[in-house]
This record gives C-alpha cells, sequence and structure tokens, in this order.
C-alpha cells in the first residue's frame, strides 16, 4: 500500500482536468519509464567509478532483485521519478557546485515522499548548514500548511500512515522490520543519524572525492535513513554497495571489480526472492560497513594503513 500527502491527491486532482482520461495514466507511464532507464545512468554518472560505466550500470540494475516494474511502474507509485529527480540534480550539484537546484528537487520530493529529505547530507556534509536547515524547514511548513488548509485530507493521511508503520507493521523488508513496535519506525532514523556523525567525522579535507567510498557511503546512508524500504529502494541501494564492496580489495582491476559486481548481482537474483528480501538489506548493511572502515583507512597517513 503507498500513502500519498493530500497536496498529491490534489496534484493528481488537477492533472486530470488537464489530461483527461488515461491520458494521464499514459503519461505517467512514459515518466516512470524514462525515469527507470535514466536512474543507473545517473547513479554511475554521481558516483564517478572507473569500473561503473553506464553499459554496466544498466545491465547490473537489470538483474538486481526488485526490479523497478514489479513495485515500482505497474502500481502508480512516483518513487523512480523522484529519485531521478534528485540524482539529476545532485549530479548537477556534484559537478558545478551548485546545489540551489537539488534544494528545490529534495524539498518537492520530500512533500511526497518524507524519506528523501536525507539526501541532504550531501550538501550538510559539505558544510552547507543553513541551506540543508532551511530546506527542513519548509518541508515542515509544507506539511503544517496542508494540515491547516486541508483538515480532512490530513487526518485521513496521517491515519493511513500509522496503520500501515504501526498497526500493520507494514515496513517492507530489512532488518529494522525485525524490531519491536515503535522502534521498527525509529530505528532507521537513529542509525542514519549515527552513521551520518561518522561520516562528518570522517569527511575528506575540503570534501572531495579523492576517497572513492565517500560518495557511495552517502547515497547509501540516505537510502536506508528511509523506515520503510521496498524493491526500488534496494535497487538503487545495490550499486553504490557494489561500489563500497569492491573498494574494499584494493588490488583489483577495473575488469575483476566487472565481473564480481556482475556475478555478485546474479546471486542475490536467484536468492533474494520477494520472501527473502531482508537478505538484501543485510548484504546493503555489510556493505556500507565495509565502506566506512575504508573511508577510516583512507583518512590514516599512508605508513599506518591496513
Amino acid at each position: 500500500m503507498f500513502v500519498y500527502a493530500p497536496l498529491v491527491l490534489k496534484m493528481v486532482s488537477t492533472a486530470r482536468l488537464i489530461l483527461p482520461g488515461r491520458a494521464l495514466w499514459y503519461a505517467y507511464l512514459a515518466l516512470a519509464c524514462t525515469a527507470s532507464v535514466c536512474l543507473p545512468v545517473l547513479i554511475s554518472l554521481c558516483l564517478g567509478a572507473r569500473w561503473l560505466s553506464i553499459a554496466v550500470s544498466i545491465l547490473i540494475s537489470s538483474l538486481l532483485p526488485g526490479f523497478m516494474a514489479e513495485f515500482s511502474l505497474l502500481s502508480g507509485n512516483v518513487a523512480a521519478v523522484l529519485y531521478a529527480m534528485v540524482l539529476g540534480a545532485l549530479l548537477f550539484a556534484l559537478r558545478s557546485d551548485r546545489w540551489s537546484p537539488f534544494y528545490v528537487a529534495v524539498v518537492v520530493s520530500a512533500l511526497i515522499k518524507p524519506p528523501m529529505l536525507a539526501f541532504l547530507l550531501f550538501p550538510l556534509l559539505r558544510g552547507y548548514v543553513l541551506p540543508s536547515v532551511v530546506s527542513t524547514l519548509a518541508v515542515a511548513l509544507g506539511f503544517l500548511a496542508q494540515r491547516l488548509f486541508m483538515p480532512a485530507l490530513y487526518h485521513r493521511f496521517s491515519q493511513a500512515v500509522y496503520t500501515q508503520l504501526v498497526l500493520t507493521g507494514d515496513m517492507g523488508f530489512g532488518v529494522f522490520v525485525k524490531f519491536p513496535g515503535p522502534l521498527r519506525t525509529a530505528a532507521p532514523v537513529i542509525f542514519a543519524a549515527g552513521v551520518a556523525v561518522v561520516l562528518w567525522y570522517l569527511r575528506p579535507g575540503r570534501w572531495n572525492t579523492a576517497s572513492r567510498v565517500w560518495l557511495p557511503a552517502v547515497l547509501l546512508t540516505c537510502i536506508l535513513a528511509s523506515p520503510r524500504l521496498l524493491g526500488y529502494d534496494a535497487q538503487i541501494a545495490m550499486l553504490p554497495a557494489l561500489c563500497l564492496l569492491l573498494e574494499i580489495p584494493s588490488t583489483w582491476s577495473d575488469k575483476q571489480k566487472k565481473i564480481a559486481a556482475t556475478l555478485i548481482s546474479l546471486a542475490l537474483l536467484i536468492v533474494c526472492k520477494k520472501t527473502s528480501m531482508y537478505v538484501v538489506s543485510l548484504f546493503l548493511l555489510l556493505a556500507l560497513g565495509g565502506g566506512l572502515y575504508r573511508a577510516f583507512n583512507d583518512r590514516l597517513p599512508e605508513g599506518q594503513r591496513a
């Protein structure tokens, strides 16, 4: 079940006036399919790993469990579009050091899918604290405005969220699903906050990308911060996770990394069926732990590195 805020419902109602009948559904399918195809391309360009070319990124994404069409495209979910919008703005920000479009993309996406607010870790860890705080306040004011001006819809929205996360425990998959009661919702947020503190301590001087694990570690943390992980989240998280895991053996060539990434993806496709998707979460946490270890190792003087 997917729950959307009142603002989204109003936007859809307005869109139906512009695109009546099936036209809106066809427009959604075209946009969502385009976003799904662009996602591995954007991730490849954002991460900048030499072995993760665009072709390899698309191949691995097509092999990963939880392919976009299964969980998102055919159900009317806009997650792929939101991820593509934020990652496109992130790519522009990383290459130009102009973050204004990124803040706008995060605020808009967080008003639809609140966990997208975690992507503010990128500018926050770069030292842009004030714009990140302002963006967070903008999202909070957006939900407050919906509560004030659309009280009936907002009340139903709040009830739906409470029913989904607390009463029915519909938390997607992952290690945190095994936690009791309200901890299932709080645990990912506490976990992400703790990792963010570690990343702040380990961040490279002048926030450059000399450490090849830095960008994948931050991206993976942003996705794991969601209290409800689904297949499409896992598909996006897998590429930075593979980048982190394959950076641990520093002597491997790019060709060896490509082969290893493909084999790991095939293994996960076979092992991780819908009923055992929590294995993916364990893999993501393992990769993040390995990436943080590598980031800590890169921070040490060369004579002290493992």
